[in-house]
């Protein structure tokens, strides 16, 4: 009767154990999709973003071990000029690459994008930087 008892328990560890691996995989995979979905959906909003330019007015960027070391965040406030209305300021972040550090200092003047739908989402209009979509 034990040896009955534990096959019946090894059986039901390992279809446990399955289950559980199913479930982990399906989860990542949806991620995966969704992931996917927010980037299209974040291409699709920075093409039709309104073209204007901007002047730095902070520049601050940083970055961890852990990241890559040829891209770092930098959080930047800019004084937005959009083609009609009033200018702003507006706070953003991107992912540059290290050789365009010296382009993003105060006072600097800068290619950008404004979101049609929400104008304090600021994309970046130049090569070497992308918006980091946090949402």
């Amino acid at each position: 009767m034990n040896e009955l008892v534990l096959t019946g328990l090894l059986v039901l560890i390992f279809l446990l154990t399955g289950v559980g691996i199913f479930l982990v995989l399906r989860n990542q995979r949806q991620e995966g999709l969704n992931a996917q979905k927010r980037r299209t959906e974040y291409e699709t909003r920075a093409k039709q973003a309104v073209w204007a330019g901007a002047t730095i007015v902070t520049a601050r960027h940083h970055t961890s071990a852990q990241e890559m070391r040829e891209k770092v965040q930098v959080d930047l406030r800019l004084q937005v000029q959009p083609p009609q209305g009033e200018p702003y300021q507006a706070q953003t972040v991107w992912h540059v690459s290290t050789g365009m550090l010296s382009q993003l200092q105060p006072g600097q003047q800068i290619s950008i994008k404004i979101d049609r739908d929400n104008p304090e989402r600021i994309y970046p209009n130049m090569q070497g930087a992308e918006f980091w979509a946090r949402d």
